[in-house]
């Protein structure tokens, strides 16, 4: 099991001072992929903190990139 290919979350409120957080770790190298100090916790805001850390990752693309070339392979199933 290599870095980069298993990441946890959590979320955690704090009624005091109104603020969210999200946070994203990797587990074996235990590094923070990303953050969000927010006021508001919705799944957007999740979404967003996920799509940031792809990308800053340099997973986002590859993702797109395997996609593509997935929809672009002959389907020897498919009619046309």
């Amino acid at each position: 099991m290599g870095e980069n290919r298993i990441w946890i979350w959590d979320s955690s409120h704090f009624r005091r001072v109104r603020r969210g957080v999200y946070a994203i770790v990797d587990v074996v190298t235990r590094y923070w992929i990303g953050y969000l100090l927010t006021t508001e916790q919705t799944r957007t805001q999740a979404q967003l903190l996920f799509a940031s850390a792809l990308e800053d990752q340099g997973l986002l693309g590859a993702r797109r990139a395997a996609a593509r070339a997935r929809r672009s392979e002959p389907n020897p199933g498919r009619l046309v």
